[in-house]
């Protein structure tokens, strides 16, 4: 066990009043009750595609400059 976990663990310990190995353990299963609820399949992400329209003539969405001038006025700085 690294120094730093080992000096957290005790001042937990310390604090709850209760003892190393317990505090050790509890920990421990903590962890591994999180680490295993992670390892499960995620939640489905989705995302719903919506018309936006046409775009207009001469504006291109590769030049977020360009874009952001179009949108705010030449003094959006």
């Amino acid at each position: 066990m690294d120094e730093d976990v080992a000096a957290k663990l005790k001042a937990k310990s310390r604090r709850l009043r209760r003892p190393f190995r317990v505090v050790v353990n509890e920990t421990l299963r903590r962890g591994l009750t999180v680490q295993h609820t992670s390892d499960s399949q995620p939640a489905r992400f989705n995302i719903t595609a919506r018309d936006l329209g046409l775009l207009r003539l001469g504006v291109s969405l590769d030049n977020m400059s360009e874009l952001i001038e179009h949108a705010e006025g030449p003094f959006h700085r």
